[in-house]
């Protein structure tokens, strides 16, 4: 993993710390980590994946047909948007 992998997964985790939105654009899909009150949720377009406490374990799991969006945004297989 190059310096500039790192650095873009270090942006993320700090613009989410700063309850920033996070958009990705994967296999056709919008997956989205969003704060809803205490818990932060995934979503793929308009279902719910999946919600938690905290947003690491939204990024870190594979819950994306077996890949975690670290994976996917690592490998920069999407498109992200950090709004």
């Amino acid at each position: 993993m190059s310096n500039l992998d790192i650095s873009l997964y270090e942006e993320i985790i700090e613009g989410l710390t700063y309850n920033r939105e996070l958009e990705i654009y994967y296999d056709d899909f919008t997956y989205g980590i969003v704060t809803y009150g205490a818990l932060w949720q995934l979503w793929k377009d308009k279902e719910l994946l999946a919600e938690c406490n905290d947003f690491l374990p939204l990024l870190e799991n594979p819950l994306i047909n077996g890949r975690s969006l670290r994976d996917i945004i690592e490998a920069k297989d999407c498109g992200l948007l950090l709004m």
